[in-house]
């Protein structure tokens, strides 16, 4: 079987992208800022992330909010507002 690349820096520029769209619910930019965390971890090409809005552990939204659907703790719509490097 053939095996198929692609180009990571694309990925991570897509990602980024969608990470500040603010019409985009939580749930979809995490689930794609995990599968851009495992992508950039197994190439060996993670170099952290920084916050778009200036962090502050005041803000609720940056804390953690309780999912009532899910009965998970999800973290709010600042802290998944960040860009990959």
């Amino acid at each position: 079987m053939a095996r198929k690349t692609f180009n990571v820096q694309d990925f991570k520029n897509f990602i980024n992208e969608v990470l500040v769209n603010d019409n985009l619910p939580f749930e979809v930019k995490n689930g794609y800022a995990m599968a851009l965390d495992h992508v950039l971890h197994a190439t060996g090409n993670y170099n952290g992330f920084r916050y778009v809005d200036p962090y502050n552990g005041d803000d609720p939204e940056f804390g953690f909010v309780d999912n009532e659907e899910t009965g998970y703790p999800l973290t709010a719509k600042k802290a998944i507002r960040r860009r990959y490097h």
